[in-house]
């Protein structure tokens, strides 16, 4: 009795592998209603809403089941595309903001019918009202329409039923044109977010585990790359300055999918000359007129793409009127095992310094 039990139990898994997943299992409704306020970090932002105000948001998520390596290390997370929307409370100044955005959200802890989840959202946005020096004066924060919307959210997930789930968290939402038309001091909404999303099918999720596991743990990396941006500044309306970047890092895998970074970032920025020199310095070299600065950060690896965050500060930098630390966001994709381009948002605090695109190695 034994042998045909574990035979008819072996057949059954058998043919449960051999039987498609429905796709529309796989594929979840959401929405999300958020309640936040703009950071005032600097004095002119207070004029620019009045307290706290709704943003709201519908996406398409897709759930994964593990048909490559990364997918299972990382507990099969989520990814799709979503819009955001906010009318700032009626802010005669900003207007509207509409938001199309990917994103990943990864899997930190899951206990019964609640798991805690982290999201990264990257993409564009569109802002109906900018910086008009005699219509829109008093909006310092943006010159341009079309901007880089970024999101982050720490949110847990309850189940409700076999389709339903809810929702609870915190959101943080930046819009910035990374300096390439000033003013531009960005908006930061922290917010809190309540949602519900619905799943298309009722068919149970099978999760897989691939043929082939990749294993990172323990490797090591050598990387190298350089960028260029362009930006404006306020003291010099319209012109419009290069900025050339390079950094030299060590990365090391703590896990399978997740990296730490350490080294060294340096910039070229033409319009340093300008600031320094109005501090009442002068500038000899191209190095009086660099940056350079050590950074430590935190890479994740998702199949050919790396999302990474990293904190510097300066070691070198003659323009008084940075902050000494600097945090920089970037995105990579890597087009062959050693190659890789990308782009990278570098703030100090709230604001935005520059939004670069670079090529790089990895030995």
């Amino acid at each position: 009795m034994s042998i045909i039990a574990v035979t008819s139990f072996f057949y059954k898994e058998l043919i449960c592998q051999n039987i498609k997943q429905p796709f529309l299992s796989t594929i979840h409704i959401e929405t999300k209603i958020h309640q936040g306020l703009v950071i005032n970090h600097h004095p002119e932002m207070w004029a620019l809403t009045d307290g706290y105000f709704p943003s709201y948001e519908i996406g398409l998520a897709r759930q994964t089941v593990g048909k490559n390596s990364e997918v299972y290390f990382r507990k099969y997370p989520r990814y799709g595309l979503t819009y955001r929307y906010t009318n700032f409370n009626g802010s005669p100044y900003l207007g509207e903001a509409h938001s199309a955005m990917a994103f990943v959200s990864l899997k930190v802890a899951k206990c019964n019918i609640v798991e805690l989840n982290f999201r990264t959202s990257l993409g564009i946005a569109y802002l109906t009202k900018t910086f008009d020096y005699k219509y829109n004066y008093k909006n310092r924060a943006i010159s341009t329409n079309w901007n880089a919307s970024i999101g982050f959210e720490l949110s847990s997930a309850w189940k409700l039923s076999k389709i339903a789930e809810l929702s609870t968290g915190i959101t943080m939402l930046h819009l910035s044109n990374g300096t390439i038309k000033t003013p531009n001091y960005g908006l930061n909404i922290p917010a809190l977010e309540a949602g519900l999303s619905f799943k298309l099918n009722r068919a149970d999720v099978r999760y897989k585990i691939p043929e082939t596991l990749i294993l990172r743990k323990g490797k090591n990396n050598l990387r190298a790359s350089f960028g260029m941006a362009y930006k404006e500044i306020i003291e010099r309306w319209q012109e419009k300055f290069q900025v050339f970047t390079g950094d030299i890092v060590f990365t090391h895998f703590y896990n399978n999918v997740n990296r730490y970074i350490i080294g060294f970032d340096g910039a070229y920025d033409q319009s340093n000359k300008i600031i320094i020199e109005s501090q009442g310095d002068t500038t000899d070299t191209w190095v009086d007129e660099s940056k350079f600065g050590a950074i430590v950060g935190h890479e994740w690896v998702i199949s050919r793409f790396a999302i990474n965050f990293s904190v510097g500060t300066y070691i070198y930098n003659l323009n008084k009127s940075n902050a000494l630390v600097y945090n920089k966001i970037g995105v990579i994709y890597f087009f062959h095992n050693n190659i890789f381009g990308g782009i990278t948002l570098k703030s100090h605090y709230a604001k935005a310094d520059f939004l670069s695109a670079n090529l790089g190695i990895s030995l």
